[in-house]
């Protein structure tokens, strides 16, 4: 008998597979666009992409959580399925730019500024397939109702903002007038089809200057460089600023800011 292994011929093997992954390749991309538009949005920490029907995401969170991020995420996942976004922010908001949403690692995508209600339905483009809406709390109170109006009308809709002041209190803001409402970024949780709450790690530091790193929900407000001086309860709400005045606290650290005394 020969022992001789029979060695089979793949001369004829190799056009056929190759033809065959040619056209399952052909397949995929063919039908990827599609499918990403179908891909559901998990959660803040895995990839996703936009929906047609996301309907209203609020992500909300301390400074420095990644607020700003969660939503470059989004217009970037918009871009796989061709999805057209617009990026709103705030005109008070001139930290890093006046029209562009920036991250604190410095990453940017452009934003358009808006002053008010009135302004936002004119830069609207009604074609767009998302809306986001940057540093929520800085923007009037009537944009509440509108968001939700923009949603029931079938538009999605992604906002990112603070549900906490430097006091330790909500974060409520302003009607057009320029007086404190009952309105906060909680009145979109509760109507959120989907709510993503981030936390930063806190910046505490031990004697041994060693950061204790605990989830941290709270922002301390500081007058000092040094980090030393807490600003008082009586400060404005309102301060723009970033880790110059500004370091995430978890509930263990932070501190109500002092009362000024009579």
């Amino acid at each position: 008998m020969n022992d001789t292994p029979i060695i089979p011929n793949t001369n004829d093997a190799v056009p056929r597979l190759s033809s065959v992954l040619f056209f399952m390749n052909m397949v995929f991309h063919y039908n990827y666009k599609n499918f990403s538009k179908n891909i559901k949005y998990y959660d803040s920490f895995s990839f996703f992409m936009a929906r047609k029907d996301e309907g209203l995401i609020v992500v909300y969170g301390t400074m420095f959580s990644g607020k700003t991020t969660e939503l470059h995420r989004i217009i970037k996942n918009c871009r796989w399925s061709d999805d057209q976004t617009q990026l709103f922010k705030p005109f008070i908001d001139e930290r890093f730019s006046t029209e562009t949403s920036q991250t604190h690692d410095e990453e940017e995508f452009k934003a358009i500024p808006i002053k008010s209600l009135a302004d936002l339905t004119r830069k609207l483009d009604k074609n767009a397939d998302f809306y986001l809406f940057d540093e929520f709390q800085f923007f009037t109170s009537n944009f509440v109702p509108y968001i939700i109006d923009l949603v029931k009308e079938g538009k999605n809709v992604a906002v990112a903002g603070l549900p906490v002041n430097f006091r330790g209190e909500t974060y409520l803001m302003n009607d057009y007038k320029g007086n404190e409402s009952k309105y906060s970024i909680w009145n979109l949780v509760n109507d959120a089809d989907k709510s993503v709450h981030l936390s930063a790690r806190c910046q505490y530091k031990y004697p041994s200057n060693k950061k204790c790193g605990k989830k941290a929900n709270y922002c301390q407000r500081f007058l000092d460089k040094d980090m030393k001086i807490l600003a008082p309860y009586e400060d404005p709400v309102f301060k723009l600023g970033a880790d110059d005045i500004y370091v995430a606290m978890c509930s263990e650290h932070f501190e109500t800011p002092p009362k000024k005394k009579d």
